[in-house]
């Protein structure tokens, strides 16, 4: 979800809840430091990160752990445990604590972020059209190209819209102007269905 707000309300229904036992109330509220422009939540409700001028990571019960650092991307271990934040070529991975653990440069500005929910991989797409697999020691295992033939001229450049993961990060889905590319979580191509669906914003993978 990527939107500018500075109020951030989280409605969290909880599995053991009624229907409906929350519906237009808020489970709680938190005023951001800056415009949000990411927003990640662990599977279980148990942390909520938003990105923006000010990472804020929130415990699930809305009680503010910290704000530190800037990223425009955003993204987080199943566990909380690892973050991965993106601003600019700047890609990041911290802590639970808000350390840094690494840092590396992409070639140019990361426009999609994912990370695996083990933590174990950091996956990033740059507005060029590259895909990189980043172990969670900082070290690149794999690099994906979803741009054509440089042989056929501007038409051949990729538009990153969206990278997806499957649920334990086995596979790898990225959406772009030039159509749906599909990889293994280590960043081997498996299939891409180039130029038939363009126009697609976003992605998404069974679990």
């Amino acid at each position: 979800m990527r939107c500018a707000m500075v109020i951030l309300s989280v409605c969290l229904l909880l599995a053991g809840l009624p229907v409906g036992a929350l519906a237009g109330t808020p489970h709680w509220t938190h005023s951001a430091p800056s415009d949000i422009t990411d927003l990640s939540l662990t599977p279980d409700g148990s942390y909520v990160l938003t990105g923006g001028d000010r990472l804020c990571f929130l415990a699930g019960n809305g009680t503010p752990l910290w704000q530190e650092w800037t990223a425009g991307l955003t993204a987080c271990s199943a566990d909380g445990r690892l973050i991965a934040g993106a601003a600019g070529p700047s890609l990041t991975l911290f802590g639970r604590d808000a350390a840094v653990i690494w840092r590396r440069d992409l070639p140019s500005a990361a426009v999609a972020l994912a990370l695996f929910p083990d933590g174990k991989r950091v996956v990033a797409a740059d507005r060029f059209g590259k895909v990189y697999f980043y172990d969670a020691d900082g070290t690149l295992c794999a690099t994906a190209d979803t741009r054509g033939d440089p042989d056929d001229g501007v038409e051949a450049l990729s538009g990153i819209r969206d990278v997806a993961l499957s649920g334990k990060g086995e596979y790898v889905a990225v959406i772009s102007t030039r159509g749906l590319f599909y990889y293994t979580g280590a960043g081997r191509s498996l299939w891409a269905l180039e130029d038939s669906l363009t126009g697609g914003t976003a992605v998404a993978v069974s679990g």
